[in-house]
């Protein structure tokens, strides 16, 4: 009966954390683009989370990186997020990888966290 109850606990807070990561983010993400041999970061990001309506933990949305100084001015991806256990997941469609962001801060007007491109990071 314990073990039923954590779950139900967990899938809650999943939800609670799922409606307030909807919506649109700005500002920066510290995403960096690899091109012929050379680095380049992002200046700015916007990310667009869009809740499913028949799934309360996960959606789909855009996820926007500009760049400065780059041979193109921005790369723009589709993408998958889910939240399991308090980590947001988010897969990049097109390109096929999944980042984690844990140890984040989040409220209607503040996400702050730090993002991985594997779970064993936060496990």
């Amino acid at each position: 009966m314990l073990l039923v109850l954590g779950l139900a606990f967990t899938s809650c807070e999943d939800e609670s954390i799922s409606s307030t990561l909807e919506g649109t983010w700005e500002g920066n993400t510290y995403m960096s683009s690899v091109y012929n041999g050379r680095i380049y970061n992002s200046s700015y990001s916007y990310v667009d989370f869009t809740l499913d309506p028949f799934r309360f933990t996960k959606g789909s949305g855009h996820w926007v990186d500009y760049y400065s100084n780059a041979p193109w001015d921005y790369i723009a991806s589709h993408i998958d997020w889910q939240v399991r256990n308090g980590v947001i997941e988010v897969h990049f469609v097109e390109d096929g990888y999944t980042v984690y962001i844990s140890n984040y801060r989040l409220n209607r007007n503040r996400f702050v966290g730090t993002i991985y491109l594997d779970d064993s990071n936060w496990q």
